[in-house]
């Protein structure tokens, strides 16, 4: 775990597709969030709800 005093999250998650980040997780939002626009459509609504249980659950396995 890093320092608070650094302002970096202590636990984050970027998917990429093609080198490009599709989305990203970190422990300060504790939600998945879209980084490229054709990603919101392009999925089922259901797979932010997912992605964020399972990327809080591995979140908690390196505490």
């Amino acid at each position: 775990a890093l320092p608070q005093s650094t302002g970096l999250p202590e636990f984050s998650a970027v998917a990429y597709l093609d080198e490009e980040p599709m989305y990203f997780y970190d422990s300060s939002t504790k939600e998945v969030v879209a980084r490229q626009e054709w990603v919101k459509g392009a999925v089922d609504p259901d797979f932010w709800r997912r992605n964020t249980h399972i990327l809080k659950e591995t979140e908690m396995v390196f505490k």
